[in-house]
């Protein structure tokens, strides 16, 4: 969800089949969607039907990130000139769409690029640049590891592997330019992001295998498996 500051976002929700579709809470009405099967830039050597297992905004960039069941973590770039006559750009819609209640619509999103990855990648999260860090794509999935992605490259920049199971959630918490992961493991590992170096600050350890993470303000909030 992009809402900063009460802002009408665009909730990101995948499907089985390959299908994302944006939708908009707010208004109750569904953008143009997205298709994550990769049917227009793939070649013939990839799945034709692949699992959309997750999906990030890339804050400031304009695009989308989409990791697979093939393997692969696609992004997909909207495309102002597609979108229908006289629609309002997202920003414009953000703030309350064009007057008189006209229909929100989006352009829809192109492929622009994608990255081949060892394993499945279950969990993706963003990392908006700072004064800290650069801007760092992460990722995670079955095989225990966490990479840090360069998006203009495509070459991931390092791999983590603290975890003994799957790594279930990443969360970017931007305050304090660290983020957590979480795990099967029944821990949720804290890292500092500062220059990238990605230190491990604290291991916390849950009473159950944990499936999602949340933040407020000062607290660390995890949904567990019982």
């Amino acid at each position: 969800r992009d809402g900063r500051a009460g802002r009408p976002g665009a909730p990101i929700a995948g499907v089985g089949g390959g299908m994302l579709e944006l939708l908009c809470v707010e208004r109750k009405t569904s953008l143009s969607p997205a298709r994550a099967d990769g049917r227009e830039a793939a070649d013939a050597a990839r799945p034709a039907l692949v699992a959309a297992l997750d999906a990030v905004h890339l804050e400031g960039r304009d695009e989308i990130a989409i990791s697979a069941s093939d393997h692969f973590i696609s992004i997909w770039r909207r495309s102002a000139d597609d979108g229908a006559p006289g629609a309002p750009a997202p920003a414009a819609a953000a703030g309350g769409g064009a007057a008189g209640g006209s229909r929100l619509n989006w352009a829809p999103h192109r492929w622009a690029r994608a990255f081949a990855c060892a394993a499945t990648q279950t969990t993706l999260c963003w990392c908006p640049p700072s004064m800290q860090h650069g801007p760092t794509l992460l990722s995670a999935g079955v095989d225990f590891y966490i990479t840090l992605w360069d998006v203009a490259s495509g070459e991931p920049m390092r791999k983590l592997r603290e975890h003994r199971d799957f790594v279930t959630s990443l969360l970017y918490l931007d305050r304090s330019a660290m983020f957590a992961s979480a795990s099967l493991d029944r821990t949720v590992i804290v890292w500092s992001l500062q220059h990238r170096k990605c230190e491990r600050k604290r291991v916390l350890r849950s009473r159950q295998p944990v499936k999602k993470l949340s933040a407020t303000a000062d607290v660390l909030v995890t949904c567990g498996l019982h």
